[in-house]
């Protein structure tokens, strides 16, 4: 599997896991991560567009 397919299976993934934590900070932590996995995922299309 490609690592931009990893990085679109890893946003809502994290966003979902994070939902189905006990506290917001826990939440607002995969928020963060999946955050991060957007821009890592717009990092690797900019890449493949060049």
């Amino acid at each position: 599997m490609s690592q931009i397919n990893r990085s679109v299976i890893s946003i809502p993934s994290n966003i979902a896991e994070g939902a189905g934590r006990n506290t917001p900070k826990e939440f607002n932590n995969f928020l963060g991560i999946a955050q991060g996995s957007s821009f890592e995922l717009d990092t690797q299309l900019v890449i493949s567009n060049r």
